[in-house]
């Protein structure tokens, strides 16, 4: 990018941050391209990517005043969005909500009998398990989450999110190993 357009978008900052509307077209469409190139590259996906876009530039909108006239005003803006674009994705994420019961894909390969029997088997363990434990090892198969991001989630310190993990695990070979007998 040359000086003279930085100088551009520096200025066009300046007058968004004196409240001229005119100057957030103008800088949309200098720069709005290619930072709805940042946020494709981060969120993966064109029409949240819009979205993305359209929060970033309300913030830039709402943080124009603590822009400074030194600063590189594209550079600035960029950041915005990819802080947008990724606090997008993390809001995605804690949104995402499966249940535990239907995740249940833990057969061999058997025969459909014995993957029926399995199943049943390995989700009556799991709902055996209290709550915490079940989300606990929820995260850890099949979220892939850490030990850190456990307990982030479970709002617990790690060591009892490691416990908790440990225990579930626990009770389902237990549960597993010895299924309830059928009585006959």
């Amino acid at each position: 990018m040359e000086e003279v357009e930085r100088k551009r978008i520096n200025k066009l900052i300046r007058q968004i941050a004196s409240g001229n509307d005119a100057a957030l077209t103008e800088l949309y469409t200098a720069i709005g391209g290619r930072m709805l190139s940042v946020a494709l590259s981060i969120v993966g996906d064109r029409p949240c990517a819009e979205d993305v876009l359209q929060d970033a530039f309300l913030a830039i909108v709402k943080n124009a005043e603590k822009f400074r006239f030194y600063q590189n005003g594209y550079g600035w803006a960029c950041t915005i969005v990819r802080n947008t674009a990724i606090n997008y994705m993390k809001a995605r994420h804690r949104r995402r909500c499966d249940n535990i019961d239907d995740m249940v894909f833990l057969c061999d390969g058997g025969s459909l009998e014995e993957e029926s029997a399995t199943r049943v088997t390995v989700r009556e363990a799991v709902k055996k398990l209290d709550a915490k434990e079940r989300a606990a090892v929820y995260y850890k198969y099949y979220e892939d989450l850490t030990l850190r991001e456990i307990a982030d989630r479970l709002g617990i310190s790690k060591s009892q999110a490691d416990r908790l993990v440990r225990s579930g695990e626990e009770n389902l070979r237990v549960r597993i190993a010895s299924p309830p007998r059928e009585s006959g």
